[in-house]
């Protein structure tokens, strides 16, 4: 399964994370081959999951949506829609959410727009989970090509909410609403 995830298991982060806090309802925007919303499925499976991609209209990595839907199938508590990150808040608006999952080719302006779009759409204490944030993230080659901003001097600028990052490489941050 693809993942920058995998390497360091970060499904076990997630996991632990999801055991805790004990989310009822769960948005994850980004899904390649369904690493993290495996870990969130295994971790609650009482809870309400909502994955979100743009499959094949994403230029770089993409899922290939038949095999993850076939994949989630026996996974009762988990509906797979498309959903570009960019306007999916708009069909989200007027929901809730425990934990609001993005990982989506990330970089600052990702971050931004997660923290003004989807951290509102939390219920207070929810937990919005970002990839990245890590100095080594922001030198991935993709990052310098396509000028994507660093994500660590976005976050440390005093006006973001507080957060943690895991580390190490790719990194999850993690901001409590």
């Amino acid at each position: 399964m693809r993942s920058s995830y995998a390497e360091n298991r970060y499904d076990e982060i997630l996991g632990a994370l999801t055991r805790l806090y004990k989310p009822k309802r769960i948005a994850e925007i980004g899904l390649l081959d369904g690493f993290s919303l495996k870990a969130f499925a295994d971790a609650a499976p009482d809870a309400e999951i909502l994955g979100f991609d743009i499959f094949a209209d994403h230029v770089g990595k993409h899922p290939d949506e038949a095999q993850l839907r076939e994949q989630f199938k026996a996974y009762k508590n988990v509906r797979i829609a498309y959903g570009d990150f960019y306007k999916l808040q708009h069909y989200l608006e007027g929901s809730t959410f425990d934990f609001i999952h993005v990982d989506v080719s990330n970089h600052a302006g990702v971050y931004e727009h997660a923290f003004r779009h989807y951290l509102p759409l939390l219920n207070e204490g929810g937990l919005l989970l970002l990839e990245g944030g890590t100095a080594e993230r922001d030198q991935v080659e993709w990052m310098s090509k396509y000028g994507m901003k660093p994500i660590r001097p976005f976050l440390r600028s005093s006006s973001r909410p507080e957060y943690f990052t895991f580390d190490p490489f790719p990194g999850l941050t993690v901001v409590r609403k």
